[in-house]
């Protein structure tokens, strides 16, 4: 990733499924996180929108990330932002291995109160798959 230029972290990283491009999130001086694209060796920032938790499509073309309460897809082009899931608290996504589903969680940023949900990438057929859990992140099994 890179340098911020002032006081921040850049943190969530997420390869493109070509190996080309690292989707992360910089947090600057307390304010709301925005997502950048960048290459492999620092080159060719951009600033695509506010938020955190990106995840790609495994095509590469879009990418589902997370601000305030809500999932949202962007295209890695920048345009196309479309809300996916609302409501939630304290979010984090993933988008599944075969394209078709969203894993993300709802519940308070820290205790063991967290849920974790499956959804189609449209928002449609939300399923509860953990409840009340104490997890530090998610991840899709390998094939699935």
């Amino acid at each position: 990733m890179t340098k911020p230029r002032s006081s921040g972290a850049d943190f969530d990283p997420a390869w493109s499924p070509d190996g080309h491009t690292i989707a992360f999130a910089r947090w600057l001086n307390g304010g709301t996180p925005t997502l950048y694209l960048v290459h492999p060796d620092g080159g060719a920032l951009h600033r695509l929108e506010k938020g955190r938790s990106p995840s790609w499509s495994p095509d590469g073309k879009r990418l589902a990330f997370v601000l305030g309460g809500s999932v949202y897809e962007i295209r890695a082009d920048g345009r196309g932002r479309k809300r996916i899931i609302r409501g939630l608290r304290s979010p984090i996504v993933r988008w599944s291995p075969d394209g078709r589903k969203l894993l993300y969680t709802s519940g308070p940023a820290v205790g063991p109160r967290i849920d974790v949900w499956t959804a189609d990438v449209d928002g449609t057929h939300r399923r509860r798959i953990l409840h009340r859990v104490r997890i530090d992140g998610i991840a899709w099994r390998p094939g699935s």
